[in-house]
């Protein structure tokens, strides 16, 4: 049986769903569809329904000298009674997205880790010469990253287990950690990714041309040229290129297909990456989601269907529920599955 492609699936797929829900979940397997089901099958917890908080947890911020320059980050500690009385066994290394910082994601952080016991850390990316807070300096992003988990790791002996998670543009950075230090974690999920830097590179320069972005510039000060000038440099920045080198127990990316902002072709080019270099993989692709009653795209950061599915494949994974078996995976969620391929009415009936 040939390789079944994500349009091919969609195209002969058989529609499951839970009614209650309206969501279509299918897994793929490398060689074909092996299996579709209701969402039972998947440990989904019911949406809309928050973990009850176990720890309390300290907010504290980290200052990390790392290539002679002072990184800024934050730490986020689990905690029972008193600061400290209770040594993680979990660590999670967070990368933030473009013209955001730490700071941004302390609302969803600080409650994983009073929900998971996890210990998490997250830096602010030390900026290019010519770039600004938040802006595409992937290098030493990916720099602050590694110290950041190395730190934690020297500071808690505690710490069985470290993982890594990604934002959009901390695609890339997440990335190039698991790619250059992947004795460094054990999963690693990637959300509405960027992960080929000269590909983003062309896209936005053509963006630039129009007046939209001026966001290749922010890749041609970290990288120090163009990708015409130094492929090898947008090279060192792809994440989709470096998956050779990856070692991870399993990588998960997670992305709309209609992703107005990070391209699906990219956390698609990674995937087939992983793939191809025998990298235990999960795809979880996204077409639509409910957008306040009405039925529209999966979309791209906060709020969205996909950011929400991230943090309870993140909670899954550090409660061991995830589904991690075989080499290769791949889940297709649809909260609109009555417009997928036709018929089906709403919900509760054919």
């Amino acid at each position: 049986m040939k390789t079944m492609t994500l349009c091919s699936l969609l195209a002969n797929l058989r529609l499951c769903r839970d009614t209650r829900r309206r969501v279509l979940v299918c897994v793929v397997s490398l060689v074909g569809l092996s299996a579709c089901g209701s969402p039972q099958a998947l440990p989904l917890a019911p949406r809309g329904e928050q973990e009850s908080a176990v720890f309390q947890v300290q907010e504290s911020k980290i200052q990390l000298l790392v290539d002679g320059e002072i990184a800024h980050g934050l730490a986020f500690a689990p905690y029972r009674d008193v600061p400290g009385d209770r040594p993680p066994s979990q660590l999670i290394t967070f990368c933030h997205g473009h013209g955001e910082q730490a700071a941004d994601f302390a609302y969803l952080l600080a409650p994983l880790a009073a929900a998971t016991g996890a210990l998490i850390v997250a830096m602010d990316y030390r900026d290019a010469p010519g770039n600004e807070p938040g802006d595409y300096s992937l290098m030493r992003g990916y720099q602050d990253t590694v110290a950041a988990t190395r730190w934690a790791l020297e500071s808690y002996s505690s710490i069985q287990t470290s993982d890594l998670w990604g934002w959009s543009m901390g695609g890339f950075v997440s990335g190039m950690a698991a790619a250059y230090d992947p004795e460094l974690y054990r999963y690693w999920v990637a959300s509405f990714p960027g992960v080929n830097a000269a590909g983003a590179w062309a896209l936005f320069t053509a963006l630039d041309a129009l007046g939209v972005t001026d966001d290749a510039q922010e890749f041609e000060n970290d990288a120090g040229c163009t990708a015409l000038e130094c492929p090898e440099a947008y090279v060192a920045r792809s994440p989709s290129l470096l998956a050779s080198q990856m070692n991870p127990a399993r990588a998960i990316i997670l992305h709309g297909v209609f992703d107005p902002v990070s391209p699906y072709e990219q956390g698609r080019e990674m995937f087939s990456a992983l793939v191809a270099n025998q990298v235990p993989a999960t795809m979880y692709s996204f077409l639509s989601q409910d957008n306040e009653g009405s039925p529209g795209p999966a979309g791209h950061g906060h709020g969205t269907r996909v950011a929400e599915e991230s943090l309870r494949v993140v909670q899954r994974l550090l409660a061991g529920t995830e589904v991690v078996d075989g080499p290769v995976q791949e889940f297709i969620i649809d909260e609109q599955a009555e417009s997928v391929g036709g018929g089906l009415g709403p919900a509760g009936q054919e």
